[in-house]
């Protein structure tokens, strides 16, 4: 996007069109925007150059006594405002059960305050603490640093001897970075400079001014920086003059301009006119660009960033207070045992005025020296008593003076320490109301400005940390990938460690937890980063909400449970109560769908009554005497079965016996008519063999 600089017919609309597109154009064209940054803070940068003077007491007026009271009230804020650096809080957004950005919420909050406690974050905040209250900004700078080692291609010849000798060629090295950092950074009240929008969300620009030697341009710039015009010098025109090693001491103004519409980042300075020193494309990548949180300012408005020093809102409290002091100071001078006497009477006077305690001093003429009003008579002492009386009647308009310069500062007497007896216990916490109002906006600018300096940390270790740096400064441990992850899934199952095997496979890994810090969208849904000081009333809201929930919703099941055990109503109209009170409260969306799901208790047997009981035993008494007759005919059917399965058995064994006998019977006909065949065989195989035998002679 190019910056609009003028329009009409002369068709200049762009800063292309008014400065042109080469290197020198656009050195004049930044210039010509610091100069005029500088010449709208002017007036600014010199009432706070006066202010650090007045606060270090360095300027006050000769032959005056003052009370700095810029000093006391600068002093007497800076505890109530910031103390110690909070530590950084990186949450789940939504508190959703998700282990990977449990894992990324982990390690980022770790980074975090690993970085914030090695670069002395603390230290800087104080300092930006100091210009606010001193000057009335104060700003921080996140800087980003990484080491990268350029890795090593090998020489033709070292490949070529490894090749001669029968060894393995050297392969290249590839780069690495090798250590990254990012800390805050105090930026003093005179070395920087933005766009003159009044609203920060729409400044163009920022500027961060470095004053650098020979050596350091030439370290950052290489051979431009030999060759920049040092303008500026630590030692005066005289010292330069006669001393040889001057260069020594010569500086230049180098600005960093930090250009949001064209995302560039641009090194310039009035002693090289050719161009920028150094031009580079957007290096951080931050969602907002600018490397620094909002600055904070005692004063601001929507049509004008100018800050406004708070002295300058008391400074006429403040020279009333240093004039009425200077004369308690002058008056109290003057208040001295001084007086005049009669000069005839000068050396027996002199001695009683210059005698010890308890000495008596003889006096000759008594009667005539005790004439009138005696001593008295002869010496007139100054107005002692009226000079006091002025000199109350001045500290008590000093009193009413200081009382209104804190009330415009917003200083109570609770905030200084002071209490006066004469006060209520009601006026003092009225005070003290009064002045926690009053700070709480200050203190609230001081943690936002804080927070969002993590947050602007946490981007930049998101997104450019690697792996290996952030287990290292996060002391976590995880597998590196899927693979490595699945790997010892299975060594630890294959050694019988069945649970540390099952708990390993719900963890992430370093892989997932990379890709979630490096997707700008996936992050900025899943973690917030916050502080203590900001997030601490959240959580102080959340846990009081929390608490009055669980206490109404215990108090609410209670009577509901006795109401339906009553019979007074039923399970399902409890049920809807209940849900109608718990979605009143946000906390508890979470409890509705396991609410929704809930079913009726079942009812313990508490046993019959007597009623009951002797209905049961009635019921119980007929049940028995019907199994009794049921008993009776079935004994008396089982008896009649008897009879008759005894008649059937008597006449199956009639039958069977008179079976036998025709059996008999039968047998023994059977075997006399086979007898008698046998007989009858027998007699015909005789009578057979008789017939052919031979006959012999004579039949003698």
């Amino acid at each position: 996007m190019n910056v609009a600089v003028t329009t009409g017919e002369t068709g200049i609309d762009t800063r292309e069109d008014a400065y042109g597109t080469d290197a020198a154009s656009t050195h004049k064209y930044w210039i010509t925007e610091i100069e005029l940054a500088k010449r709208a803070h002017s007036q600014w940068f010199n009432q706070s150059a006066d202010l650090v003077k007045r606060y270090r007491g360095e300027k006050k007026q000769r032959g005056r006594n003052q009370m700095n009271l810029f000093w006391s009230n600068v002093s007497t804020l800076q505890p109530a405002l910031f103390q110690k650096m909070p530590n950084p809080a990186v949450e789940r957004r939504w508190k959703q059960r998700d282990a990977v950005s449990l894992m990324a919420s982990t390690v980022l909050e770790r980074g975090i305050a690993f970085m914030a406690d090695k670069h002395d974050a603390e230290g800087h905040v104080k300092a930006c603490r100091d210009d606010y209250l001193i000057t009335g900004r104060g700003v921080l700078k996140v800087i980003y640093r990484a080491k990268v080692d350029e890795g090593r291609q090998p020489t033709e010849q070292e490949i070529y001897s490894a090749i001669l000798s029968g060894q393995e060629p050297p392969q290249p090295v590839p780069p690495s970075i090798k250590s990254q950092t990012v800390r805050l950074e105090h930026v003093a009240w005179n070395d920087f400079l933005c766009s003159p929008e009044g609203v920060w969300r729409k400044k163009r620009w920022v500027a961060f001014r470095s004053r650098m030697n020979r050596k350091k341009l030439v370290a950052r710039f290489g051979k431009k920086g030999e060759v920049v015009s040092l303008n500026q010098s630590r030692l005066s025109q005289t010292e330069n003059e006669n001393n040889p090693a001057a260069q020594m001491f010569q500086e230049v103004d180098v600005w960093e301009i930090w250009d949001r519409e064209e995302r560039k980042v641009i090194w310039i300075t009035d002693g090289y006119t050719m161009g920028p020193l150094d031009e580079k494309d957007d290096p951080y990548g931050l969602e907002n660009f600018f490397p620094c949180p909002k600055p904070i300012q005692v004063i601001e408005t929507s049509t004008d960033a100018t800050p406004v020093p708070e002295y300058t809102l008391y400074e006429d409290q403040a020279a009333e207070v240093n004039r009425l002091t200077n004369r308690i100071y002058s008056l109290s001078d003057k208040i001295r045992a001084v007086g005049a006497f009669a000069g005839q009477h000068h050396e027996k006077l002199s001695k009683i005025l210059t005698q010890e305690d308890g000495t008596l001093v003889p006096i000759d003429n008594w009667m005539s020296m005790m004439e009138g009003r005696g001593l008295r008579n002869h010496i007139e002492w100054a107005p002692i008593r009226e000079m006091v009386e002025t000199l109350h009647q001045l500290q008590q308009s000093r009193d009413v003076a200081k009382q209104d310069l804190y009330e415009v500062s917003g200083i109570s007497d609770v905030v200084r320490g002071a209490s006066d007896a004469a006060e209520t216990a009601t006026a003092q916490r009225i005070k003290g109301q009064f002045a926690t109002l009053r700070l709480d906006e200050r203190k609230r600018l001081i943690a936002q400005m804080i927070a969002e300096a993590c947050g602007i940390m946490g981007e930049l270790v998101a997104e450019h940390f690697e792996a290996h740096i952030l287990a290292a400064i996060s002391g976590v441990e995880m597998a590196e990938n899927q693979m490595r992850k699945q790997a010892e899934i299975t060594r630890l199952a294959l050694a019988g460690d069945q649970a540390a095997a099952q708990r390993m496979s719900n963890d992430p890994t370093w892989e997932d937890v990379v890709q979630l810090l490096r997707d700008d969208y996936r992050r900025s849904f899943a973690i917030r980063i916050e502080t203590e000081d900001t997030i601490e009333v959240d959580r102080q809201a959340d846990k009081q909400q929390r608490i009055e929930f669980l206490t109404a919703f215990v108090q609410l099941m209670q009577a509901m449970n006795a109401v339906v055990a009553g019979g007074a109503m039923t399970f399902d109209m409890a049920k809807e109560i209940i849900m109608f009170s718990v979605r009143g409260f946000s906390q508890a969306r979470d409890l509705e769908q396991v609410l929704e799901d809930m079913q009726p208790p079942q009812q313990p047997d508490q046993g019959p009554s007597d009623a009951e009981m002797k209905m049961q035993l009635e019921q119980l008494k007929g049940q028995i005497d019907l199994l009794k007759q049921a008993r009776d005919h079935q004994f008396q059917a089982a008896e009649g079965d008897k009879e008759r399965a005894a008649q059937v058995a008597a006449e199956q064994i009639r039958a069977v016996e008179g079976g036998k006998e025709r059996g008999l019977r039968a047998h023994e006909k059977a075997a006399d008519i086979n007898i008698q065949r046998e007989q009858m065989a027998t007699q015909a195989q005789q009578q057979k063999e008789r017939s052919n035998a031979p006959v012999s002679g004579g039949n003698s």
